[in-house]
């Protein structure tokens, strides 16, 4: 079996980009619920 080296760059960066038709103001908020109910779930 050959060597195999696998390096990981610590400088690559993941960027991901999504355009909704819909008013910045709503987004905003949908994004907002979503936030607070991934970092505290309610029980």
């Amino acid at each position: 079996m050959p060597n195999v080296d696998i390096q990981h760059p610590a400088n690559l960066t993941l960027s991901l980009t999504r355009l909704i038709d819909a008013p910045r103001e709503v987004v905003f908020k949908a994004w907002l619920e979503h936030l607070t109910e991934w970092w505290a779930p309610s029980a």
